[in-house]
């Protein structure tokens, strides 16, 4: 049960650019939010989440986003700002960056800029994957280099969609990503996906897609549903060696410490 509207961890991203962030999965990374600073805007409602619960309703009236000229103009002037050559572009910031009016338009824009920054330079988004029907959205997301897209265990405890949403149709939709990577968070205590028997179904689940990688990590901030616990080491050790024996992609574990 919620128990907070209050946010949680990280406080909402203020700048369209921020960074250079550490990152535990990408290394040097520079975010990029395309959504509104005044409240976190997701079709997801993860227990977990460090931008705390979601709000109940959203006056669309009232949310502003920047435009991609802006979005382009800022990321020029933080490159420049940058002694770094080697840094990854993330889309993410303040919920789900794929509901940004103008993503597809962003996506083309981005990829036009790099060949002026740096042809090297990895674009990644990381989605929830709730819009992946949308024709045009998913062909952006093929365009960039890693769409990094939320499946943790234990889906329909963990994640509360707003709306309605099956994983299981999405599917579909993933297949055709040929530049998908799996991304779980495992979580234990007062709400536990990394059980032997949750962890058994969700590989089931998973078997015919075929990411490029899959990202397992646990909590490293504090939560807004209460009682939640970082997963050992160990445990997300024991979880990548189940799934060794039907994946044959690279498998990357990230524990709090």
């Amino acid at each position: 049960m919620k128990q907070s509207t209050k946010h949680f961890g990280h406080h909402l991203v203020q700048d369209i650019v921020y960074g250079p962030v550490t990152s535990r999965r990408f290394g040097t990374t520079l975010g990029i939010n395309l959504l509104p600073a005044t409240q976190k805007h997701c079709s997801f409602d993860c227990i977990y989440c460090q931008l705390g619960w979601t709000p109940k309703e959203t006056h669309k009236e009232k949310l502003t986003f920047p435009s991609p000229e802006q979005v382009i103009t800022e990321l020029k002037n933080k490159l420049e700002d940058l002694e770094s050559s080697k840094i990854s572009i993330v889309l993410s910031g303040n919920g789900e960056p794929t509901l940004y009016p103008e993503f597809t338009e962003m996506v083309d824009k981005l990829l036009s800029a790099r060949k002026t920054f740096d042809k090297n330079m990895p674009i990644i988004c990381f989605t929830n994957g709730t819009t992946l029907k949308n024709d045009s959205i998913r062909k952006a997301l093929a365009r960039i280099d890693e769409c990094c897209v939320k499946a943790d265990p234990n889906f329909s405890e963990i994640n509360l969609p707003c709306q309605a949403y099956d994983f299981l149709q999405q599917k579909t939709y993933l297949r055709e990503l040929p530049n998908l990577v799996l991304q779980a968070c495992l979580l234990t205590g007062s709400k536990d996906n990394s059980t032997e028997t949750i962890i058994a179904n969700w590989i089931t689940t998973l078997k015919d897609l075929t990411p490029n990688r899959i990202d397992l990590y646990t909590l490293s901030r504090k939560t807004p549903h209460t009682g939640l616990e970082a997963v050992s080491l160990e445990r997300l050790e024991e979880i990548k060696e189940h799934l060794r024996k039907d994946f044959s992609c690279p498998i990357t574990v990230s524990a709090s410490v």
